[in-house]
């Protein structure tokens, strides 16, 4: 294995973990809407994402 490929290995297991910790701590506050919570969680992700994209490709001069 590379280091590169270290590297991305031992940054995937942290994020991954990080993700089940938080998914207990969100069931812990929202109790059963915690589906609910991460879809809009990640509507909101879905929408900033769009949005930074879209303005990233605006501010391009337009190809010949």
């Amino acid at each position: 294995m590379s280091v590169r490929g270290a590297i991305f290995l031992g940054v995937g297991s942290m994020v991954g973990a990080g993700i089940f910790a938080l998914l207990g701590e969100a069931g812990a506050v929202a109790g059963a809407a915690v589906w609910m919570s991460f879809l809009l969680a990640g509507i909101v992700a879905g929408l900033l994402g769009y949005t930074a994209s879209s303005s990233a490709c605006a501010s391009r001069p337009p190809a010949a």
